[in-house]
């Protein structure tokens, strides 16, 4: 799964389910990104990111975004993402999903939750 947050907010921007991550997943998380945030094109962002292999600079390079990477192995600079993420499997995991689309679904529902909400979304009765 690749995510876009916001980086003075916790909204969520955009999102993928994705098989694996590779550079063409996160180029189409970043354009939908670019999207979300109504940004003019004096108004480039910074993307903070780990040191994956899919954040491609010459990528981001073309789209005038400054690419910015945390220390290695000190997750901490990435608490937000990284809390996300926590809360995120927390949920999902408590349920099977038998296929691709229940997951997709349920992914959308948790994620516009938490858009709304600000936070993580409650555990399922």
């Amino acid at each position: 799964m690749t995510t876009a947050p916001a980086a003075r907010s916790r909204y969520i921007l955009a999102w993928e389910l994705c098989p694996c991550m590779q550079a063409t997943d996160v180029e189409r998380r970043v354009q939908v990104a670019l999207k979300a945030s109504s940004l003019t094109a004096d108004q480039r962002p910074r993307m903070f990111s780990d040191n994956g292999s899919a954040f491609v600079s010459r990528y981001l390079k073309g789209e005038s975004i400054e690419h910015i990477r945390s220390s290695p192995f000190h997750p901490m600079t990435q608490e937000k993402i990284e809390r996300y993420h926590r809360s995120m499997k927390n949920v999902l995991l408590l349920e099977h999903y038998y296929s691709p689309d229940e997951l997709r679904t349920r992914l959308t529902e948790w994620v516009d939750y938490y858009n709304r909400a600000g936070g993580p979304a409650p555990t399922l009765s």
